[in-house]
């Protein structure tokens, strides 16, 4: 498993503050769970975002990719905080979907045009939780065929359903703030 970037208080806040362990929750692999990782309780929380962001500097900063200028996010939660983290760190931003949109450009992989191409320009893919890395192996397909290189995935959590070994097996590292041993998800 990855070394983690965080503090112990920085991981034990985002569990405060995320971690929903009441009731039966449905995973979008069709797992119930009895207790959700939920991100969007400090997205959604204009006082909790600033510290959300330090967490998250300290874990892009310390695992040496904040020097990559280009933020990637899967579509929905992962979308979110790459806009978030790109508008803060003045990066540029993509959104990978699920599937082309069906109107509007009918793209899938969406972001500026302006970027410059030598070469392949690489990537850091984020999302707000990983499990198998399925998701993160699509969408890294899907922006290797526009033309770019992903070189880390970075999550706030990981669940520890075998993303991290299928994504090094790729060559890509996985970076998380909150790791399946911290975390029962």
């Amino acid at each position: 498993m990855a070394k983690s970037f965080v503090s112990s208080q920085d991981v034990n806040w985002l569990k405060e503050n995320c971690l929903l362990s009441e009731g039966s929750y449905m995973l979008s692999s069709g797992i119930t769970v009895d207790s959700y990782f939920d991100a969007y309780r400090i997205l959604t929380d204009s006082g909790k975002r600033y510290r959300f962001m330090q967490i998250m500097g300290k874990l892009f900063s310390q695992s040496g990719i904040g020097h990559l200028r280009i933020y990637a996010g899967t579509e929905s939660g992962g979308a979110i905080i790459a806009a978030m983290l790109a508008a803060r760190w003045s990066k540029d931003f993509f959104m990978v979907r699920k599937a082309p949109r069906t109107h509007g450009t009918l793209q899938q992989v969406e972001g500026p045009s302006h970027i410059v191409r030598s070469g392949k320009p690489t990537v850091v893919l984020i999302d707000d939780v990983v499990s198998t890395g399925e998701t993160q192996l699509a969408s890294i397909r899907k922006l290797e065929d526009v033309g770019y290189l992903v070189s880390a995935c970075v999550a706030v959590a990981y669940r520890g359903a075998g993303a991290y070994e299928r994504l090094k097996d790729k060559g890509i590292l996985l970076y998380a703030a909150v790791y399946d041993e911290e975390v029962t998800i």
